[in-house]
Formats: C-alpha cells, sequence, structure tokens
C-alpha cells in the first residue's frame, strides 16, 4: 500500500492469481471509491521495481510504465482520474520522487548512455547489443516548466531521496559487490 502524504488517498497492488483483476488500485478516501488505474500484473516494468510516488498534496500519483521500447514516467490525477505524461523520451526514466513542495520530481534515467531505446531512432539502443540499464544518472523535472536537469554524474542503482525541498540525496557505488563494497552518499543542492 501507497498512501498519500495528506492521507486523502491509498494506492495499492492486488496480484490477482486468477489474472482477472491484476493491477494498481486507488482509494480516493473523499468519496469513498476506489479502482484498477493499471491493469498489470506487477509493479516491475522492464526489470525494474517502480513503487508509485504521491505528490506532496495527494492529487497525483506519479509511476514508471512501459510505454513500447521505453520506460516513462506518467502520473494519475485523482481529481479527474487521468494520466499526463511527466517525463517521456525514447530512453528508460525511473524510480520517480516528488520533492516535499511539489516543485520538482527527481527521477533516474539512463538517457546519456542510451537516448533512445526505440528501433530505427537516431542513435537508438539494440537491447541485442547493450544490456539494459538497472540505474542511471539523477535528474530533476521542475513540474512548472517542464525543464529537465541532469544532478549527477555518478551513476546510481537505486531511487534519490528529498532531504528537504531543495536537497536531494542518493547513492553511487556497485551495491551488489559484497567482497569489495564501494559505496559513496551524494547529495545536490538545487537552486531557487
Amino acid at each position: 500500500m501507497f498512501v498519500s502524504p495528506r492521507g486523502n488517498a491509498v494506492a495499492y497492488f492486488i496480484d490477482d492469481p486468477n489474472n482477472i483483476d491484476d493491477g494498481l488500485y486507488v482509494l480516493d478516501l473523499s468519496v469513498g471509491m476506489t479502482g484498477r488505474i493499471v491493469p498489470t500484473n506487477s509493479l516491475i516494468q522492464r526489470g525494474i521495481v517502480n513503487t508509485p510516488a504521491w505528490s506532496p498534496d495527494g492529487q497525483r500519483l506519479a509511476l514508471a510504465l512501459e510505454s513500447g521500447y521505453s520506460l516513462d514516467i506518467f502520473a494519475f490525477d485523482l481529481a479527474s482520474s487521468a494520466w499526463g505524461a511527466l517525463v517521456r523520451d525514447g530512453s528508460y526514466n525511473f524510480w520517480p520522487a516528488w520533492s516535499p513542495d511539489g516543485r520538482y520530481l527527481a527521477f533516474v534515467s539512463d538517457r546519456e548512455m542510451c537516448p533512445s531505446w526505440i528501433p530505427g531512432e537516431p542513435n537508438a539502443c539494440n537491447p541485442d547489443e547493450i544490456e539494459t540499464p538497472t540505474g542511471g544518472h539523477v535528474y530533476v523535472l521542475e513540474t512548472g516548466t517542464g525543464q529537465i536537469t541532469r544532478l549527477s554524474d555518478e551513476w546510481t542503482y537505486e531511487p534519490p531521496y528529498w532531504i528537504n525541498n531543495r536537497l536531494l540525496g542518493f547513492a553511487t557505488g556497485d551495491r551488489f559487490d559484497l567482497l569489495n563494497p564501494s559505496r559513496s552518499l551524494w547529495v545536490a543542492t538545487l537552486a531557487d
């Protein structure tokens, strides 16, 4: 279950053994109605676990979803029950995280390594030649302008976390190398 920060809604996942009611659902507690918003049998998209992220006001739910060959971030609007693209290009974009004031959406993307996974597009990556990503660089979308800024030169294998409205933390290094662990914690400051 994923409870909105205001407590006005809950997103929850149902894994139906009969594959009839599988999906991500939202319960709007202000009106007492629930409905499936994504018919899927898993929150794993393209091999990456993606959990939904509520906006601070509890009105939008961001989620990375497969869209053709890529992985893009969409937002479900609770009031209108409509989806809209937040980050959509041909690359893998995942692990959305809203800033506490809702001004920014941090996410991870492989767009520097692979501008597109869509066959036939310029600079498209071939999944037969390149391993699909399990991490990427940290980016921030300014929700009011749509401007996307890359925050890191370092590759991360886990979601970024907001410390406050302008400080974003993320870890780098190989989390699977148990014999030679190499991890670093980074903090990025966003300008006002």
